[in-house]
């Protein structure tokens, strides 16, 4: 097999996968420090960069994204696997605990305006096709790796990027449950359009086939609209993070894919408020599990 390197990023609460105390570093010019560390994880060659810093010294907003990219470019990594806390909108996922680890790997993301503008900008790098976002190959082992290990792994889910540095307002989440919830309504009109047709056959009850006609004629207009199908709900998380580092791997042809730690669940949706305390308290224990996965994966990977 050939000689390959596997990159790491990690996010808050994920400062190290090694022994080591000292990280290098590069000065970026802009003035933003890069730390990463490097050494063999379970015989194969890896880099991990914390695109945070050691110390959580680079907020959201300031993390350099591209300078990251560019570093694992030229270290010759060969794939790609980061991970990332999040705040949940799915509430049937479980949060992770002392006793078992809960991850989302997801297969789309929703970028927003905040998503725009990252780019390698060399004419190497031509308009990236993110049709497929994440790497199924490499979501596929990660995910039944975590199960191997007990661990519940969430597949698939849209990724939405918030770029932070703060949380979002109970509006915003409330805006995108929302929004995602329209294939649901939709069944749940196409079901009563069934109920009203039945019913209409059965009984003869006035206005009954004119409710049912109009009834059919929405969900027609709302089943026709393209692509809803990839507008759901489950798995749904936002994060101020990911998405530049997809968009980059994209562009660089570096197979790219994410494991989300769901730290808390959106705000409004359940009484305990989200902090960054929280999301810390959370990883403590939840970077055992990240540390199990890791190694368990990365012998996996023939990148």
């Amino acid at each position: 097999m050939a000689t390959r390197t596997i990159g790491i990023i990690g996010g808050s609460g994920l400062e190290t996968l090694f022994d080591q105390d000292v990280p290098h570093s590069i000065t970026t010019p802009i003035g933003t420090e890069i730390e990463w560390f490097e050494g063999p994880i379970e015989g194969v060659p890896t880099i991990f960069v914390p695109r945070h810093g050691t110390k959580h010294q680079n907020l959201p907003i300031d993390v350099p994204y591209e300078e990251i990219m560019k570093l694992l470019i030229e270290r010759g990594v060969s794939a790609l696997v980061a991970f990332s806390a999040t705040g949940c909108l799915d509430l049937s996922i479980p949060l992770p605990t002392k006793e078992q680890g809960s991850f989302i790997v997801p297969n789309d993301y929703i970028r927003g305006k905040w998503g725009q503008g990252y780019s390698l900008r060399k004419e190497d790098y031509p308009h990236a096709d993110v049709s497929i976002p994440f790497d199924q190959k490499l979501r596929s082992v990660l995910i039944e790796t975590g199960r191997k290990l007990g661990y519940h792994m969430h597949d698939g889910g849209i990724y939405v990027f918030n770029h932070g540095d703060q949380f979002e307002t109970k509006a915003e989440v409330a805006e995108r449950n929302a929004i995602h919830a329209v294939p649901t309504l939709i069944g749940l009109v196409h079901n009563l359009y069934q109920i009203l047709t039945i019913m209409g056959k059965q009984y003869n009850v006035t206005g009954m086939d004119e409710l049912s006609t109009e009834t059919g004629r929405l969900v027609s207009q709302l089943t026709g609209i393209p692509g809803l199908e990839y507008l759901h709900r489950e798995g749904l998380h936002v994060g101020m993070t990911t998405v530049p580092e997809t968009i980059l791997a994209e562009e660089a042809g570096i197979p790219y894919a994410v494991v989300c730690t769901p730290v808390n669940y959106g705000v409004g949706m359940v009484d305990t408020p989200a902090t960054h305390e929280e999301t810390m308290r959370v990883m403590e224990y939840a970077s055992a599990y990240i540390h199990r996965l890791v190694n368990n994966t990365i012998p996996l990977l023939g990148y």
